[in-house]
């Protein structure tokens, strides 16, 4: 698969999973639901009561990979403050541990545009100033990171830094959003950075980002990344990370949120999405276990159930707008 900018190099693939649930995927109590879509309540309650249930004694949510013990971060935490503001559960925790921990904060911070601007979705998900918070202009450091239209240099975090700022009121650099559009495929798809091509989660994030950045539903970009999905979609309805992967809970969840913000039905069972008669909202559920979780490898998972809970609650980036903070 050819891409538009050729002079670009692939990443290092080690670590991929590890990288982009690290930067994840997030919603706010701030976005608008798709008109006709109804979360189901029962469903989304189950979810937001594991979560609570998860959270660590400092506030905060991480866990060590090696040892499975509970090892709080402030990028985990992060995507917990946002799942649950989706759930429209109680986040002030969440919110005292970053405040607690701004030396952590700037330092995520300093990885990309695309940690920073994830910041400033968090900081608005709450209402809180991301002008001024923990002692931070979260909007002046997403952009210190921009060069030339680049916040990032791969199209998830590119993604994550456009969101941020459009979600903040802040107008967004031309040459930012046609960064993200040059990083098309000719397939209509955007890859992970790290390899990984044919990428739904990225290129869900990338129609997302276009999408608050004033693009309309029928912009040609956007249309040949929905073709792409389309393309993509597994007989079980839902979508995998990348060709042979198989299919998962993160993955479908991301898609969804890109459905929900171009409006399409992807819940009933005469929809164009659904694959005898199976939706993607009912392959998003069937991970989810009796707990609430979501679940990965079979087992009840945090990560997966950070990045569903937001779809599920019919959550996304793109429908996002400022909070009353300032």
């Amino acid at each position: 698969m050819t891409h538009k900018n050729t002079h670009r190099l692939k990443r290092i693939a080690g670590g991929v999973l590890a990288v982009l649930l690290m930067i994840g995927l997030v919603a706010c109590d701030g976005a608008t639901n798709s008109a006709e879509y109804e979360p189901p309540s029962a469903a989304v309650a189950a979810s937001v009561a594991w979560l609570q249930t998860q959270v660590n004694e400092d506030g905060g949510y991480g866990i060590d990979f090696e040892t499975g013990d509970a090892a709080s971060s402030v990028s985990t935490t992060l995507d917990a403050l946002l799942a649950l503001a989706a759930g429209d559960a109680d986040v002030v925790a969440q919110r005292d541990y970053l405040q607690a921990h701004s030396a952590e904060l700037n330092e995520y911070a300093a990885l990309s545009g695309g940690a920073a601007g994830k910041i400033i979705l968090a900081l608005e998900a709450v209402t809180a100033d991301p002008t001024n918070f923990a002692g931070a202009d979260w909007i002046a450091l997403t952009n210190s990171h921009e060069a030339d239209g680049v916040y990032a240099p791969d199209a998830f975090n590119q993604a994550l830094a456009v969101l941020g700022l459009a979600t903040a009121g802040e107008a967004v650099l031309e040459r930012a959003v046609q960064e993200l559009r040059d990083l098309q495929a000719d397939d209509g798809s955007w890859d992970d950075g790290f390899g990984t091509l044919q990428n739904p989660d990225a290129t869900a994030m990338a129609i997302q980002a276009l999408l608050a950045a004033g693009a309309s539903p029928d912009d040609a970009d956007i249309a040949a990344a929905l073709a792409f999905l389309e393309n993509a979609q597994l007989p079980t309805a839902g979508w995998e990370y990348g060709v042979g992967f198989g299919e998962s809970a993160n993955t479908t969840a991301v898609t969804i949120q890109a459905l929900l913000a171009l409006g399409e039905d992807f819940y009933s069972s005469e929809s164009h999405w659904a694959v005898n008669g199976i939706t993607p909202l009912d392959a998003l559920l069937s991970y989810q276990s009796e707990s609430g979780a979501f679940q990965f490898f079979d087992a009840d998972d945090l990560f997966a159930t950070l990045q569903s809970l937001p779809a599920l609650a019919g959550t996304t980036y793109a429908d996002m707008s400022s909070g009353d903070s300032r």
